[in-house]
């Protein structure tokens, strides 16, 4: 089955008993489990509503972009911006971002459907 399921809500995920054990293991950050109920899904462990508490600036492109010092066709993020949490998303997407230090602890697990992408952000520096 996996240890991450899709919703019908783009950003809503549920997460397996493993993924959350995993997070906690690691103390990654920015993350919280709601305890739910899946009527006829018939699976060995509990699964939790993945909950994303941590927080970044806007995603900045485009003009905006620019008047950062980046490429206009760059996507970029103020680190000044960000509350430091492994999981977190920008402010004004619902992507979820994650560090490259959560990045490597689920690349590790070899997590059933989860895949991570680069995003391709460039850090706005001033």
């Amino acid at each position: 089955m996996g240890d991450l399921l899709g919703t019908f809500s783009a950003s809503l995920y549920l997460i397996g008993d493993r993924f959350k054990k995993l997070l906690e293991e690691n103390a990654i950050g920015g993350w919280r489990a709601y305890p739910t109920i899946c009527e006829g899904l018939q699976s060995p462990g509990e699964w939790w509503v993945l909950g994303i508490a941590g927080r970044g600036g806007s995603v900045r492109t485009g003009q905006e972009a620019a008047r950062a010092g980046l490429d206009p066709l760059d996507q970029g993020l103020d680190p000044r911006e960000w509350d430091g949490s492994d999981l977190f998303h920008p402010a004004n997407e619902g992507t979820i971002l994650v560090t490259t230090r959560a990045a490597q602890v689920l690349e590790r697990a070899h997590l059933k459907n989860v895949v991570l992408e680069r995003t391709g952000f460039t850090p706005i520096s001033r």
